[in-house]
């Protein structure tokens, strides 16, 4: 009788089946969430957000929750815009909320109808006294080219107007998108620097600037300057001109005098964007490479040697 009833049937049909109602179990069983009961629960969350008699904790972890839901409706993303922009608010609950908004700009489709209200309101904070929100929306601005923001950042490096950031970071951010403007600022404070750092970040800037490549060369060949600052000259001047490059490495790693963190970077240079052929026909470079090898230095520049003979023997 067994055999009759299963006559027939496709192997395997009668667990298919069950798993099907399986499925069907658990589907049945899956909650579903209605638009309605999400948009309550959005604006029992902002309320919690905006109510100052609340713990700090508390609002923070709701202002989480909401997520990407800063965008749900407009009425949210004003409340969040408003928190952000509220200097008497708490520091950490504006500077989350404004990683909230930058966060929902990782989906442009969704984020489109709120763009225009947002870069609205980052111009609007660059005068912030919270100089960590400043500093964020600067660098967000800058990111996204801003050509206002970008004039803000020159006048305050030329003394036109006020500066709103530090000369080092109103550098860092103009080397996102460098141009003639930015390149003469940074040539002015790279030779009257405020501070060592400023004086970097001007360099960075130039490494873009094709009529900085005497200064760089003449930067990367004095041992008084500062090892890191050298190390920009190099990276500047590969870029910049990468046959000048090649020669001063030469004669750096040829120079026993040097530094071993330069003469690093110098055999490093010639083994990565020498040209083979010259490189493995010059009799004196490579008995001074050898040397290297035989020899005491650091560990850095004993790499560089071995991989030098690597690539160029």
């Amino acid at each position: 009788m067994t055999a009759n009833k299963t006559k027939g049937k496709a192997p395997g049909s009668s667990a298919r089946k069950a798993a099907t109602k399986r499925s069907a179990v658990v589907a049945v069983k899956k909650p579903t969430i209605k638009p309605g009961r999400t948009a309550a629960a959005a604006a029992k969350l902002l309320s919690t957000v905006l109510d100052v008699s609340v713990r700090l904790k508390d609002r923070t972890q709701a202002l989480a929750q909401i997520g990407n839901g800063v965008v749900g409706d407009r009425d949210t993303f004003k409340q969040i815009v408003s928190l952000v922009k509220d200097a008497a608010a708490d520091a950490t609950l504006r500077s989350n909320a404004l990683s909230q908004l930058q966060a929902a700009t990782f989906e442009p489709s969704a984020f489109a109808p709120y763009r225009a209200a947002y870069m609205t309101a980052l111009r609007s904070l660059r005068r912030d006294p919270d100089m960590d929100i400043r500093q964020r929306v600067f660098g967000l601005l800058a990111r996204e080219q801003d050509a206002d923001t970008q004039a803000l950042l020159l006048a305050g490096l030329d003394g036109t107007q006020d500066a709103l950031l530090p000369p080092e970071k109103a550098l860092q951010l103009l080397s996102y998108d460098p141009h003639a403007g930015a390149y003469e600022v940074a040539r002015k404070i790279e030779k009257a620097p405020p501070n060592a750092l400023a004086r970097r970040e001007a360099l960075r800037v130039l490494a873009a600037d094709a009529e900085s490549v005497d200064r760089f060369a003449d930067v990367l060949q004095d041992k008084k300057e500062p090892t890191e600052v050298r190390q920009i000259a190099a990276g500047a001047l590969n870029h910049l001109a990468p046959k000048r490059m090649q020669a001063i490495a030469r004669e750096m790693a040829l120079d026993d005098s040097e530094s071993d963190d330069l003469r690093t970077v110098s055999l490093t240079a010639l083994a990565h964007f020498g040209d083979p052929g010259a490189l493995t026909s010059d009799a004196q470079l490579q008995a001074h490479v050898r040397k290297i090898t035989e020899g005491e230095g650091s560990t850095g520049l004993q790499a560089a040697a071995e991989q030098f003979k690597v690539r160029c023997n």
